[in-house]
Formats: C-alpha cells, structure tokens, sequence
C-alpha cells in the first residue's frame, strides 16, 4: 500500500468515525442526521424558474442536501456506509494531488444541493475546509429556507 492510498484509508477512517459521533448526537439533541432532498424541498416550495449564477466560492456549511446522493451521506456529509469507501478514497486522493474541479449546486433561499460533486463535498468537509467553488442554479422561492 503507498503512501497515498494509506493516507486516504485514515481519512476514510476518520470520517466514519466522525459520521457515528455525529449519528449519536443528533440522535440525544433528537435532530436529524439526513441531508435534504432537492426533490422533496422542490415539491414542498414554490420553486420558481432556475437561473444561471455561474461559478461561485460557496461555503460547504450551507450545502444542505443533494440532489440525488442524500441517503449515502449524513447532514454534515460524511459518509453513512462502506458502499462508497473505494469512491470516497479516490476523491481524497485527488485532494491531495490535483485539486478538485468545481461541484455543481442548485441554490435554494440560502443553501445549496449538490447536483454534481457529493464525494468532493464530502472530502473537503472532512479535512476541514470552510468554502468550495461551485457552478451555481438558483431556484427563487417565495418561502426563507436557510442551514437550519
């Protein structure tokens, strides 16, 4: 095993711990450990035209949900189960060597779905980073949603 993949197993590790700590103490503060659907908030709100907002510094603390990958991550985005372990593992090895191309969010009152770049999300929250660049949709509503 090199380096790299080693470091990436840690990190792996250390976000599945992460993700259990987080699961229990929601669980006490009786919160829930989910991310949000774009679909059910979509159907729940009266979401208005998208409109292209280009690319964007967004920070990760206002992603809230995502499109299609809300049930493999927890409210927070770390990883709930082993099914993406090799997925996530590569993704945080491009952390370290190359960077990350810009996700893609939709933009929602406040907070933001990931359309494209749950994993990314996922790895950059874990190593502590506060913001990431994103292609942004926002969809206008008449009704305030903000992280919580």
């Amino acid at each position: 095993m090199n380096t790299l993949t080693a470091r990436s197993a840690k990190d792996f590790g250390k976000a599945q711990q992460l993700a259990f700590i987080e699961k229990w103490l929601n669980f006490f503060r009786g919160r829930s450990n989910d991310l949000l659907s774009f679909e059910a908030v979509k159907q729940y709100l009266k979401i208005k035209k998208p409109i292209n907002k280009g690319l964007q510094e967004i920070e990760l603390k206002n992603i809230v949900g995502s499109v299609s990958k809300y049930r493999n991550f927890s409210r927070s985005f770390l990883p709930k189960n082993y099914e993406d372990e090799e997925r996530w593992r590569r993704v945080d090895s491009l952390f370290y060597n190359q960077g990350f191309e810009p996700i893609e969010v939709y933009k929602v009152g406040q907070v933001y779905f990931v359309r494209d770049g749950n994993h990314r999300v996922s790895v950059n929250r874990t190593h502590g980073v506060t913001t990431i660049e994103a292609y942004v949709t926002e969809y206008k509503t008449d009704v305030p949603i903000d992280e919580d």
